[in-house]
């Protein structure tokens, strides 16, 4: 199969799994805040915690699931590089890292309880359209144990799909993560960790997006029953808060991966690339920040295929301004918070470019899809940025109705309608 084939199959499987809603709710109102919301010494007795700590629902099974697809050349010879021994002695550093380790994995290898090796026709995996000229057909890699603290599912699972990969030229089929990798760059994912080190790594999963009311998304990790451990989502995430949102999920993800099984969990703030002094209160303020930060997380509603789900809950409940003030509360101002000047620069090079190509199909236009974000005044100082439904265009100002909820710019409201030069244009969104 061509790089480009295998391209159109990791997209494919990619959006296939952005295609499940997360709920989101309505707007709450942001209140005064005397104290960080969402932060608090992670040594403060349980008493102050609402409901003191309960145990989270956590899958019983650890669970890791890879298929390999052999070049046309190696295809005859499948079934018997599925040989168990054979697949064992493979397993060097490279795939499974120390001897301890490389121990533990080759047992499971060898298992025939804890590891299945079976062969399955690329039509179930979703590939046979890409390679209509001969029938295909993948190695199928599957470990299920008990979940522990050494990942032994997800170091199996690894370790064994890359040493088939390497024996047959193939392809690694990641359907959980959306990814189709040939046998080097599925290797930069290797778990080579000794089994007394986390094995948790951004690379081994990942975070998708899932459209929310305007200015919002949902984020969510996949990947995490490899650990037995639930996936983290957060719901009604403002646009301004999407990436420290996402180390927080991170973050989290990391601390269930390593076998956290209570709420609230602990979170360090060197695992947010916060540095131990740096503090989000008011200059103001005597307090420095607690060391840990304790999130609170809930069993999110059961969804088809997504069973096991810890949902992060700002103490103000869901909603974008609880959310966005729960963000705030750990990272600091984000909404006032100015980008530097080569990202002004950048993005606004960009926004040019887009309008110029918009204005170029048929020159100004009326009506359309095309939409824009631009800076609105927070009374008191700063900007947030809102996007606007742009209703007319032409080469000097742009014309349109603001699209979101405003968290903190309380001199517009959604509906509004505003002109404003094409200059102030912070980016576009436009088929």
């Amino acid at each position: 199969m061509s790089r480009r084939q295998w391209a159109a199959i990791g997209a494919g499987l990619f959006f296939l799994l952005i295609g499940a809603a997360i709920g989101l709710a309505g707007l709450a109102r942001r209140g005064d805040r005397p104290q960080l919301l969402g932060v608090r010494p992670a040594s403060a007795p349980a008493s102050e915690v609402v409901g003191g700590p309960s145990l989270l629902r956590r899958p019983p099974a650890a669970v890791a699931e890879l298929g390999v697809v052999p070049d046309a050349a190696h295809e005859g010879v499948l079934r018997e590089a599925l040989d168990r021994d054979r697949i064992a002695k493979r397993l060097g550093p490279p795939l499974c890292g120390d001897a301890a380790a490389c121990a533990a994995v080759q047992a499971l290898v060898r298992d025939t309880q804890a590891t299945e090796l079976t062969v399955d026709a690329c039509g179930a995996w979703g590939l046979d359209a890409v390679d209509a000229a001969r029938a295909c057909t993948l190695a199928v890699v599957r470990v299920v144990v008990d979940p522990s603290p050494q990942a032994l599912a997800l170091r199996t699972a690894f370790a064994t799909a890359g040493a088939l990969a390497l024996e047959l030229d193939g392809n690694v089929v990641d359907r959980v993560l959306g990814r189709v990798e040939d046998a080097e760059m599925f290797r930069t994912h290797a778990i080579v960790e000794p089994l007394v080190e986390a094995t948790f790594r951004a690379d081994r999963v990942r975070v998708t997006e899932a459209p929310g009311p305007p200015g919002t998304v949902g984020l969510r990790t996949a990947g995490l029953i490899r650990w037995g451990a639930p996936d983290v989502d957060v719901v009604s995430v403002p646009e301004v808060a999407r990436e420290p949102m996402t180390a927080l999920v991170l973050a989290v993800a990391a601390s269930l991966a390593g076998g956290a099984e209570v709420t609230p969990v602990a979170i360090s703030r060197n695992s947010l690339g916060l540095d131990a002094g740096q503090t989000a209160l008011d200059d103001a303020s005597p307090a420095a920040p607690p060391p840990l930060i304790l999130i609170e997380l809930a069993d999110a509603p059961h969804e088809a295929g997504t069973e096991w789900v810890a949902r992060i809950e700002p103490p103000g409940g869901e909603g974008p301004a609880s959310t966005l003030e729960l963000a705030e509360g750990i990272f600091g101002p984000l909404l006032a918070r100015a980008p530097d000047e080569r990202t002004k620069k950048a993005r606004a090079n960009r926004s040019r470019e887009a309008l110029d190509r918009w204005l170029s199909r048929s020159g100004p236009r009326e009506g359309g899809t095309l939409r824009v974000r631009l800076p609105f005044a927070i009374p008191g100082g700063g900007f947030e940025a809102l996007w606007v439904d742009v209703e007319h265009l032409d080469e000097r100002t742009l014309t349109g109705r603001i699209a979101d909820d405003p968290l903190a710019a309380t001199d517009v409201t959604r509906g509004d309608e505003v002109t404003r030069p094409r200059a102030e244009v912070e980016e576009v969104s436009a088929p």
